[in-house]
């Protein structure tokens, strides 16, 4: 039984996240703004700083949550989150120095590092097994409708006016958030079973069986507090070790199939294709397409498993890709027909509707499932550090690479570790629907490999 609790806990979650997906898409349409309007002349290395160091603040970010997920919970961290973001909004509204810009940035890094560790910890905690997927799930259509919001706004207001919208959602976030019940998990783990089991009851409603669920959670932090949850814990403990490398292995391939730098740079390389359309016009058509796509993931999350949807993600990627280093390359040697200027907009837009049913988010909803109770803070900050220097190092490159050796060679990179994906998910990604997060970790020790 989901009650409207459970679905308002879901939505309001996920507020935070789209919080964080404003930053995603802000580099979009504001890059284009400061060039046209010379408010600040930024370099090709500036931007590439601006960009690359929103992933940085995430390192910082998921360390911080390591320390307080476990002392203060998921849910206040969630909420703690909020402050940083506030300030690094009016750092841009009010910036008249690039340095000023990279300051803003970071510090929203700290808070989206913290809030992907927090999120996934508290909906994965709260949420019944036949339900987890599709929340989960929904964590990145949040993140896709912030990237949509800003791509939206973004371009036709000033960059000040723009930022004091975009802080009105984290506020937002914070006023509907801070009213819901702790995790039940994060209660029992503490002792506080009374408490555990009246936010249980928010969640699921006063029904019979809500003992026995009890039952299920007190036995899981039992089963994970015969250790306690310390880095060692991670490499020693084959179920905590396969967790971690799992994990680690898809969201390395999710950032290495150039999705940041699609998101990032979508304008730049829409008005590349040379097509009649302008690109901060295609740039919201994209952002429509993502969301579409993956609330279709969420649908069928539940419902066909995470692996297969994760196969033809990582597959359609890989051939968008390759479509686009093939237009690029060609580019150089003749000139491209009228008609054939769109292919590069296809290709982007292929892209994105693949990446989005699969590669997307399922990397954060496995994520959620895969780490027993104990470690699911260090292991989660671990793999989001992991996240974010791969997205740093990919937006970072990816000027250098087109300076040096042309568009194309990085699409060509990009489709490359996409077929590598496949495989990898073919061969070693365990599914995990419908399964409670005991069951999970049962199915982690027989795995052998």
């Amino acid at each position: 039984m989901t009650t409207k609790l459970m679905l308002y806990a879901a939505l309001s979650g996920n507020l935070g996240i789209l919080a964080c997906g404003l930053f995603l898409g802000w580099t979009s349409p504001a890059f284009s703004l400061y060039e046209k309007d010379n408010i600040i002349k930024l370099s090709g290395n500036e931007k590439s700083m601006i960009t690359s160091l929103l992933p940085i603040g995430g390192i910082f970010g998921c360390i911080l949550s390591i320390i307080s997920t476990n002392k203060i919970g998921s849910k206040c961290t969630m909420l703690a989150t909020v402050f940083p973001v506030i300030t690094s909004w009016l750092i841009i509204a009010y910036a008249t120095k690039s340095w000023e810009i990279c300051l803003s940035r970071f510090l929203a890094g700290v808070s989206i590092g913290a809030g992907y560790v927090a999120t996934p910890m508290y909906l994965g905690e709260i949420s019944p097994p036949n339900i987890r997927g599709i929340v989960l799930t929904c964590i990145q259509i949040a993140e896709k409708t912030g990237i949509l919001i800003e791509y939206s706004y973004g371009p036709f207001l000033s960059i000040k006016y723009g930022a004091l919208i975009s802080l009105l959602f984290p506020i937002l976030f914070f006023l509907s958030f801070m009213w819901l019940p702790d995790s039940p998990y994060y209660l029992i783990r503490w002792n506080l079973h009374k408490d555990a089991k009246k936010s249980l009851i928010k969640l699921r409603g006063n029904r019979k069986n809500i003992n026995d669920e009890m039952e299920s959670i007190e036995k899981s932090i039992n089963i994970a507090d015969t250790s306690d949850g310390s880095f060692k814990d991670i490499l020693l403990v084959s179920n905590n070790r396969r967790a971690l490398v799992i994990s680690i292995t898809l969201v390395v391939i999710q950032q290495l199939t150039g999705t940041q730098v699609i998101t990032s740079y979508a304008e730049i390389i829409f008005d590349q294709a040379s097509v009649d359309i302008e690109g901060k016009y295609l740039t919201i058509i994209l952002g429509i397409l993502t969301i579409i796509c993956t609330i279709i993931c969420a649908l069928f999350v539940d419902k066909k498993g995470r692996r297969p949807l994760l196969i033809i993600s990582s597959i359609g990627c890989c051939l968008s890709m390759t479509l686009l280093g093939i237009y690029f390359n060609t580019k150089l040697f003749i000139t491209i027909h009228y008609y054939f200027n769109w292919l590069p907009a296809i290709g982007i837009m292929l892209f994105s509707i693949f990446y989005a049913i699969g590669l997307a988010s399922l990397p954060f909803t496995m994520m959620g499932e895969l780490f027993a109770n104990n470690i699911k803070a260090i292991g989660c900050s671990i793999v989001i550090i992991i996240a974010s220097f791969s997205f740093a190092f990919v937006t970072f490159t990816f000027p250098m690479i087109l300076d040096q050796f042309g568009l194309h060679v990085a699409f060509y990179i990009y489709a490359v570790s996409s077929g590598f994906g496949t495989f990898y998910i073919y061969f070693y990604v365990p599914e995990t629907k419908a399964k409670s997060l005991q069951q999970i970790q049962d199915e982690l020790h027989s795995i052998k490999y």
